[in-house]
């Protein structure tokens, strides 16, 4: 971080600078941005319960300028303080506090869509946030080399990279970090087959080249450790809308992919309070899981009210026939409004592996751009085990029975005019059978708030 601290902030001042010369070839936007995170666990009966509490203010400017006939440049660069208190299972009686400032470039590319005027040809060099529409695949800023085709029907992306220097620190689950010594290569092809719908494939090659034997390693809590893998994914996406009349629609999405190679489950032991030690890993072979999701929505009332319904998959049992989402996808989305959340729920954040998830959805809008929206979720393990990859408040099941639990989320949100975005999600859990006789209440719970401000 410190030698890459005086590039950012060279670039920082000369983004300002160029933000300051009139001009119709640029956009630049400040934004304040102010988040805060409430969560307790499932309450173990021999250990007790997890808790998370965060507050996150991000300051920042983004900027775009075009330079000459076929350059742009696009940067988004932010100061970050975050506060962060965790209290683990394997962690009692201690606890684990951050209180860091550090400086964060989210992007930071120069592209050129089209290189020349007769071929659809285009290149893109430095950071950038990549995302597919549903972060099913990936979500991240990463630093690549990326080469496009775009065409009216057909475009396509290639991008080489991963991420030079990780400033970032961990936070709640909102984005994974870590990702220093990994090493993506991303597929992408669109094709516009008809007017609002769309077939999509896409493929990924993941590489995290740390050392096979971490044993004696020690990490924070709040710090995110990477076992050693590597991995490709070959999958497809459809989705579109149909217009139904002029006041109702349906709008779905389908999702499958498979993957295969090799990665590792890592064990801890605690070293002290809010420091764990890698005691053990094992190495397993990813042999073609398969993962899917498929689903619906459907607005009505001029489009005022909408319902929806999803169903994922992703198989496994043990580390046979498994699947595993990339380390940088998100499981994040639209339903109804503008927000995006996790669609796989708030407070259990799953990875799509050995696992089924049932949902329903339901949204009314409350303003022009403010929806109040209302899930619900089924969580079942295909086979049991005592594994469940998900976020930290979670626990392992007792891996007799395959019932995981139901999670109800609450959201509401949505933008006010062109100068804030609001948004607030209250998501609530109760575990199911695969913890019977482990705890001493079932229920647990996240709270999510974030407001930013543009000028």
């Amino acid at each position: 971080m410190i030698k890459i601290f005086p590039l950012l902030l060279l670039a920082c001042l000369a983004t300002l600078s160029f933000a300051n010369e009139p001009s119709p070839n640029y956009k630049a936007r400040y934004y304040l941005s102010l988040r805060g995170v409430q969560g307790q666990g499932l309450d173990r009966l021999d250990l007790g319960r997890p808790e998370e509490n965060e507050g996150r203010v991000r300051a920042g400017l983004r900027y775009w300028r075009k330079l000459g006939q076929r350059w742009k440049f696009n940067t988004d660069l932010r100061v970050v303080y975050l506060y962060q208190k965790l209290k683990n299972l394997r962690s009692l009686p201690g606890q684990n506090t951050a209180n860091d400032i550090y400086f964060e470039a989210r992007q930071l590319y120069l592209e050129a869509p089209y290189l020349w005027d007769d071929l659809p040809l285009g290149i893109l060099l430095g950071r950038k946030q990549f995302r597919d529409p549903r972060s099913w695949w990936y979500d991240n800023q990463l630093d690549v080399l990326q080469l496009q085709f775009n065409t009216t029907l057909l475009t396509g992306e290639l991008a080489f990279g991963g991420r030079v220097v990780e400033e970032r620190q961990a936070g709640s689950a909102e984005e994974q970090t870590g990702l220093k010594d990994s090493m993506f290569v991303i597929g992408h092809l669109d094709h516009h087959y008809y007017y609002g719908h769309h077939v999509e494939g896409y493929l990924i090659y993941e590489n995290s080249d740390v050392k096979k034997n971490q044993i004696g390693r020690v990490v924070s809590m709040n710090e995110i450790i990477r076992p050693k893998s590597e991995m490709v994914w070959i999958g497809a996406r459809a989705h579109g809308t149909w217009k139904i009349d002029p006041a109702s629609s349906i709008r779905y999405w389908l999702d499958a992919g498979t993957v295969v190679g090799q990665s590792q489950n890592l064990s801890f032991e605690q070293e002290k309070p809010g420091k764990l030690r890698v005691n053990g890993f094992e190495t397993f072979d990813v042999n073609g899981g398969i993962g899917f999701d498929i689903g619906a929505a459907w607005f009505f009332h001029n489009e005022t009210i909408g319902l929806a319904f999803d169903y994922a998959l992703g198989t496994g049992k043990g580390n046979d026939n498994l699947y595993l989402q990339p380390s940088i996808a998100n499981n994040k989305g639209r339903l109804f409004g503008t927000i995006r959340y996790r669609y796989y729920g708030e407070f259990l954040n799953p990875n799509l592996s050995n696992l089924q998830i049932i949902s329903g959805f339901a949204g009314i809008k409350l303003a022009e751009q403010i929806w109040l929206e209302a899930a619900y979720h089924h969580y079942r393990q295909l086979n049991p085990e005592n594994r469940l990859r998900a976020a930290r408040l979670s626990i392992a099941p007792n891996g007799q029975d395959e019932h995981i639990g139901d999670a109800v989320d609450l959201v509401i949100g949505g933008r006010w005019g062109e100068r804030a975005k609001l948004q607030f999600v209250a998501s609530g859990f109760r575990g199911g059978n695969a913890y019977r006789h482990q705890l001493s209440s079932r229920y647990a719970y996240r709270l999510t708030t974030t407001l930013t401000f543009y000028w």
